[in-house]
């Protein structure tokens, strides 16, 4: 068999049949785009102590760093914080500055600073802790936190906020908090809001996870003075943000807060243990899903854009929101106004042609026309993440993977006749072709892609009918 990649593919599958497609979206006037590719022609005319009241029965988890002859995982009841109930001892070289709760799993992440903090998971009931990988960070991370809503989770600095891969423990750079410099924690409830507790000034900043910017909610009050390591964590269940902290005014003590995510104001629960106790890397279980949100499903530039869901939810066209200029515009009245084209292309895999699309379908890619740079969005949508990427059809596939993150494509597991193969694999096996080509939006070109972004759309070959799936934590 050849294996070969077809070198008239640029110039055949996407001129021959698009151009056919177009020929026929010709035939609506109201769709009319033909001279728009060709010409280049754009037209420019569009233009205290606190009372409780908690779902069931709860469990809170924390490394115990001081007194430091413990230094171990504990589990508490949140409300009676006094008596903390050893599990392990923990086995990090430094202490766990920084924990949260991703689905099942209880998440921390070793302070090591200035060198490579370590992203660890940790059972829970036996203590044992297992090493995801070093973030590479290159300064010490004081904070962790899941975005259940996404499926993202996240780590700060004193200073900045990090993406976490969760396959690999890679840190990447969000950007600045730019708030006094000292984030301490971060956490984050059910709709992906994250708040961050400020060491330096004693205050609650809400954070923005897609610039790292942090915005003052106001100072924790009471004459609460934080010192040495702190953390906090979400309650999911019953939203409430904790700190579980380590205050130098009216004596040195560890207790147990609340935190008024409206106004900073902190709310004491009670001591944390019998003396003078530090608890950090702490984490809440939760038990709900996760909630409606609203997601980008991606920026288009002002041409064709080969584009995805990235995520694993199916969207009619017609419940795509279009931002243009700051403004949000139904899917018809973005057509209206002349921001996108109302054809949506999408890719028969078994007839190899082109078809007219009014449902994105998760895993599959589509040809789209904006006739200005606009971003489309999708409200109040519930995510659950899974492993599933699309099923490939022997010949060219048009698809796109449904994943917040980006995703190196030597992570993706190709399941040929009911068998799980990695990348390297399935390509030296003869499964599918290891180029894959993306396309540059603001180039109008072709590429090689190693990396599957969130959004974008890619051509891929199969030899074999198979199956593409990604790792889920």
């Amino acid at each position: 068999m050849n294996r070969k990649i077809i070198s008239l593919f640029i110039s055949t599958l996407l001129i021959a049949t698009i151009l056919s497609a177009i020929g026929i979206a010709d035939d609506n006037e109201n769709n009319n785009i033909t001279n728009r590719l060709f010409d280049g022609i754009i037209d420019n005319t569009h233009e205290t102590t606190q009372t409780f009241i908690l779902k069931g029965d709860q469990t809170f988890y924390a490394h115990r760093t001081y007194p430091s002859a413990n230094n171990d995982l504990v589990s508490f009841d949140p409300t009676l914080p006094g008596t903390l109930n050893s599990i392990a001892t923990a086995t990090s070289t430094d202490f766990l500055a920084g924990g949260c709760w991703a689905e099942d799993t209880w998440w921390a992440v070793e302070y090591a600073d200035p060198s490579n903090a370590n992203i660890w998971t940790i059972d829970h009931i036996t203590g044992t802790m297992t090493l995801v990988g070093a973030s590479g960070s290159a300064e010490g991370l004081n904070g962790l936190a899941y975005d259940s809503s996404t499926g993202t989770m996240y780590a700060c600095s004193g200073t900045n906020l990090y993406s976490i891969d969760m396959i690999t423990a890679a840190a990447t750079l969000v950007g600045s908090m730019s708030s006094s410099g000292l984030m301490i924690g971060i956490a984050c409830d059910n709709a992906g809001n994250m708040y961050g507790v400020d060491l330096g000034d004693d205050s609650l900043y809400s954070i923005d996870t897609t610039t790292g910017a942090a915005t003052l909610i106001g100072s924790l009050g009471g004459g609460i003075d934080l010192n040495y390591a702190q953390d906090c964590a979400y309650d999911k269940d019953n939203d409430i943000l904790y700190l579980a902290a380590l205050t130098i005014h009216a004596g040195n003590q560890g207790t147990l807060y609340t935190i008024d995510t409206t106004t900073g104001i902190a709310t004491s629960v009670g001591m944390i243990g019998t003396e003078l106790t530090e608890l950090v890397g702490f984490a809440i279980p939760y038990a709900s899903g996760p909630s409606p949100q609203d997601v980008m499903i991606t920026a288009l530039e002002a041409n064709w854009n080969l584009v995805s869901l990235p995520f694993n939810v199916s969207l009619p066209k017609a419940n795509i929101t279009v931002n243009y200029g700051g403004t949000n515009y139904s899917w018809a009245d973005a057509v209206t106004y002349g921001y996108v084209n109302d054809v949506v292309f999408g890719w028969d895999r078994v007839g190899q042609s082109y078809n007219f699309a009014n449902t994105f379908v998760p895993g599959d890619g589509y040809w789209m026309y904006a006739y200005y740079d606009c971003e489309l969005w999708v409200d109040n949508i519930t995510i659950v993440p899974d492993e599933y990427v699309t099923s490939l059809e022997q010949n060219w596939n048009l698809m796109g993977v449904p994943s917040v993150q980006n995703l190196d494509k030597v992570n993706i597991t190709v399941n040929y006749g009911g068998t799980d193969y990695s990348w390297a694999d399935a390509v030296t096996n003869g499964y599918v072709n290891d180029v894959v080509f993306g396309w540059d939006r603001g180039g109008q070109s072709y590429n090689f892609a190693n990396m599957f972004i969130p959004g974008d759309g890619y051509w891929m070959y199969a030899y074999f009918d198979c199956i593409l799936k990604r790792p889920v934590i």
